[in-house]
């Protein structure tokens, strides 16, 4: 299930693509009952993966130590993973982003931030000199094939 925020739009041509299959629901977790439907949620989930920015499901109890104590006294575990755009340390880490943005991020490598600068190299392997931004968000296809 893919869980989005009402007041964060998160419309694009490619989720009829990247989200066949998916159930979608939409929370906003600054209201308590909101916050106690994502609970039961989690209950019921195998896995859970994460893609705010670090500390803030932290505020609204959603955070990995969070989740793992929900889970606590249900028989089966739980996995969390969790993704950031620029990583978890360094200047960048706290700054919102999504997978093309790191893509284009190709001038970040030279300021240390973590980023992947794969339109660099993927305007090198079209025979430019400039980066070309990837139309589709490449990780979101290859974790579906791999």
């Amino acid at each position: 299930m893919r869980v989005t925020a009402p007041h964060q739009p998160d419309l694009s041509a490619l989720h009829p693509d990247l989200n066949w299959g998916k159930w979608n629901s939409s929370l906003d977790l600054r209201k308590p009952e909101d916050r106690q439907l994502l609970k039961a949620l989690v209950l019921e989930a195998d896995v859970v993966v994460t893609g705010y920015r670090p500390g803030v499901l932290e505020k609204y109890g959603f955070g990995v130590k969070d989740i793992v104590d929900i889970c606590s006294e249900r028989e089966k575990g739980i996995i969390v993973a969790q993704e950031n755009c620029y990583g978890w340390h360094g200047p960048w880490a706290g700054r919102s982003g999504w997978q093309q943005i790191s893509d284009a991020s190709w001038n970040a490598l030279l300021m240390g931030c973590l980023t992947c600068g794969v339109s660099m190299e993927f305007g090198r392997a079209m025979g430019h000199d400039a980066p070309v931004t990837p139309v589709f968000p490449n990780s979101d296809y290859w974790y579906g094939i791999t």
